[in-house]
């Protein structure tokens, strides 16, 4: 329990400082590992990153992140993950270049040891979250807790020791630079603490509610267009001296009296891009319209009511602190994406290029909600991936991951009859995306889709070939079999396939439970194997005068 505990925690601390890395069996190979050291995978400003530097970035969100490199999301994710990260690197250095912030031998070791300390509060948050701290336990209770999850290190020694192994790598030439970069972040956010000029009144201002009369235009029965000018004519209407209340009735005829006021927090005006223009409206002014739940609004401001809360004075230098940190983080974070959106990679290698493209184009929700827009800008990037123009002799397994999400994406949205058309173009991208990604859950389901195009040779095919790599024995295997099992049984009741066709098949089933079974044998052999060398150890270990003699000898006196 304390093992599984302080490994926990260690987890956790290496995520949040980037440091003490091990390969795992979650790490990417490099696609090529015979790339050249020196060879450039892409550039930020003048900064070359080499592909031996990336492929290290790589692995590194691979761990952080549990992110597995054995699909074709996960690779992509991963590698875009990397890229976004080193942009991130840059942003922050230039950033702390301009507010004259710089990690030193004089400040490492306190800023070490504040971003240490946080770790540790998110260990002891994660234990409250997974209910081993009970919401009354005591200060003493909550770090007798966290203390036997640290092997029975108090919080403070666990800090102190991680806060040393983090100088001792700062001193390190070989990690240096990652230390360097995992604390700079820590040091900015120091520095924009210093500089925020938060008050007791605005800490009060915070609580105030804003009482407003709204007209909402949520008929879903009109269109969004004809709503939105509604709004705008009632909006301009109020904003022109005609009666509010007349025009709830005039334009929102239906709406019940609680949906024609509503009171907002500061939070929450604050915490909504939507609704952030409200908060610097006087008691009087009408708004323009705003689009919040899905639907066109007007709002009209009738009174900011004070909601300082009883406990305030109790409380008012913890609520300063977290607000001052609050209003610190939210400048910092504007100012680091001002300076990442000013930072655009320049690719050496297209397959990079193309994926790192795609990826942040399909965050744009505007075309992805659009049908006819992602079809469109899907089908372009499928014929640029095709054109013989888009190669990389360092990451070829990108492409085919790409290539193979933006057919897949295809497919998910298209009608029947579209899906029908992209049947050859799945397997040409499945195809080759399996020759770098062992995937039998795909495999699988790609095999149901071709039955039902009536492409069974080819689903015969994918069907076999998953049976034939089935070489996982714990549950995931165990499930992939079943899958397979019922396949066929499918296919013997339907005669999707010849009885031979069929028999190759069962014969690979056969040869998974025969291997299963033996693996389990194997197994309990060897646990039965250290139970016995465990004893044995354990008998060596038995000090002599702690052996009862074989034959004991009467005490010598007495009759």
């Amino acid at each position: 329990m304390e093992k599984k505990g302080c490994q926990a925690v260690l987890v956790v601390i290496g995520a949040a400082l980037a440091i003490g890395m091990v390969a795992s069996s979650l790490s990417p190979a490099p696609q090529n590992p015979n790339a050249p050291e020196t060879a450039i995978a892409f550039s930020i400003g003048e900064k070359d990153i080499t592909v031996q530097q990336f492929n290290d970035r790589v692995t590194q969100i691979a761990q952080n992140q549990m992110m597995s490199s054995g699909t074709p999301a996960g690779d992509l994710g991963n590698h875009v993950t990397a890229i976004q990260a080193i942009i991130n690197d840059a942003a922050t250095s230039a950033l702390a270049a301009e507010k004259g912030v710089a990690i030193t031998d004089t400040n490492i070791e306190a800023t070490a040891k504040v971003a240490v300390q946080q770790s540790y509060e998110q260990v002891r948050a994660q234990l409250m979250m997974n209910g081993l701290i009970k919401p009354d336990a005591t200060e003493a209770e909550a770090n007798e807790i966290v203390k036997q999850q640290l092997g029975g290190k108090s919080i403070d020694e666990a800090v102190a020791e991680q806060t040393a192994e983090v100088v001792k790598q700062y001193k390190d030439p070989e990690t240096k630079s990652k230390i360097v970069s995992a604390l700079t972040p820590e040091l900015l956010k120091q520095k924009y603490n210093e500089s925020v000029q938060y008050t007791e009144d605005d800490l009060k201002a915070s609580f105030n509610e804003f009482a407003f009369s709204v007209i909402r235009f949520d008929d879903l029965n009109q269109d969004l267009t004809a709503r939105e000018d509604k709004a705008t004519e009632a909006a301009e209407k109020a904003k022109s001296g005609a009666d509010f209340a007349a025009l709830q009735k005039e334009y929102a005829p239906n709406a019940a009296n609680e949906e024609k006021s509503i009171n907002l927090t500061v939070g929450l005006l604050e915490s909504s891009p939507e609704l952030a223009s409200l908060k610097s409206m006087k008691v009087g002014d009408v708004s323009d319209v705003v689009m919040y739940g899905g639907s066109p609004t007007v709002y009209k401001l009738n009174a900011v009511k004070p909601n300082v809360p009883p406990e305030f004075e109790k409380n008012k230098a913890l609520l300063l602190q977290n607000a001052r940190q609050t209003r610190a983080n939210q400048q910092y974070q504007k100012d680091i994406e001002a300076k990442t959106e000013a930072l655009k990679p320049t690719f050496a290698d297209k397959g990079l290029e193309i994926a790192f493209k795609i990826f942040t184009d399909m965050s744009d929700q505007a075309m992805v909600s659009d049908k006819a827009k992602l079809t469109e800008y899907l089908e372009g990037k499928l014929a640029e991936i095709r054109s013989g123009e888009v190669v990389s002799s360092n990451y070829p397994g990108l492409i085919a991951a790409t290539e193979f999400i933006v057919v897949e994406s295809l497919y998910g949205q298209a009608d029947a009859e579209k899906q029908k058309e992209l049947i050859d173009d799945r397997i040409e991208s499945a195809n080759n995306m399996l020759q770098f990604f062992e995937d039998n859950d795909f495999r699988l389901r790609f095999v149901e889709d071709l039955i039902k195009a009536d492409r069974k040779e080819d689903a015969y095919n994918y069907l076999l070939t998953a049976a034939e790599n089935n070489g996982d024995y714990e549950a995931t295997g165990e499930a992939i079999n079943d899958r397979i099992t019922k396949l066929v049984v499918q296919a013997k009741a339907e005669k999707t396939w010849p009885e031979d066709g069929i028999q190759a098949i069962e014969k690979e089933l056969e040869r998974w439970q025969t291997e299963r079974n033996q693996a389990i044998a194997d197994q309990k052999a060897f646990e039965e194997e250290q139970k016995k060398a465990a004893a044995e150890l354990d008998k060596e270990l038995v000090p002599e005068n702690d052996k009862a003699p074989a034959d004991p000898k009467p005490e010598s006196g007495g009759n």
